[in-house]
């Protein structure tokens, strides 16, 4: 009988090659496969709070950023927000985390808002705040950029910890409701144009759109072609 034995310089060698597979694999845009040899480095190293953060950072990826949407149901958000947490009490201090806990919750929100539920809208910004997703700084920030507003102002948002802090003051603190934010990723979805042009209570003040149902519905993303740009220096 021959009997293989590896060291664990050798299991360790393994793991770093699996996640470093896995982010490969991420950045081709596999993000199944990216996933699922993170579920492998995993069960070889049950504590490495890294692994944990891109398990919940690629399977909130894979639902809400990737084309074409999987879509996702409250018990895949309950599995990314797991991941997060695990991630979290293996490193209080992994703020990456924090940000995707955030961006969890901000995407259970926006589910909210599609099916016309306000209650849950609110109350997803509101876990996130008190789970640590929008740190101090964060809300100062959003609350700065709230307040540099007009009266009844159009506010165009990047990023999610952008829009889901300023939601947060909004819906939760009632915080300069009378600002329409605007995330531009979501521009493209025609059921949010919709609602835009037709306002949501007082959760989303109405958008001057003109555009008719049919042409909302007509809406969907082009695929920009490659084009390289030589410009001259000096």
């Amino acid at each position: 009988m021959i009997v293989c034995m590896l060291s664990f310089s050798s299991l360790c060698g393994q793991e770093a090659n699996l996640k470093e597979n896995a982010l490969s694999a991420f950045r081709q845009g596999d993000y199944e496969n990216a996933i699922e040899l993170l579920v492998r480095a995993k069960n070889k190293d049950p504590d490495d709070a890294e692994i944990y953060y891109s398990l919940g950072y690629f399977s909130h990826y894979l639902a809400y950023d990737s084309r074409p949407l999987i879509g996702h149901d409250d018990n895949y958000s309950d599995k990314v927000l797991q991941y997060l947490t695990k991630a979290i009490e293996l490193n209080p201090e992994f703020g990456d985390a924090y940000y995707f806990i955030g961006a969890e919750y901000g995407a259970r929100a926006l589910q909210a808002l599609q099916r016309n539920d306000k209650s849950t809208y609110i109350s997803s910004y509101q876990t996130a705040y008190e789970r640590g997703a929008f740190p101090a700084w964060l809300i100062e920030y959003a609350r700065n950029t709230l307040k540099s507003c007009d009266k009844k102002a159009i506010l165009f948002t990047g990023g999610d910890a952008e829009f889901n802090s300023i939601q947060y003051l909004q819906v939760v603190e009632n915080n300069r409701k009378d600002v329409t934010a605007i995330p531009l990723a979501l521009l493209n979805r025609p059921w949010y144009v919709q609602r835009l042009r037709n306002g949501f209570g007082d959760i989303l003040p109405k958008a001057p759109i003109s555009l008719s149902n049919e042409q909302i519905l007509d809406m969907h993303p082009y695929k920009w072609d490659t084009l390289t740009i030589e410009i001259p220096i000096g």
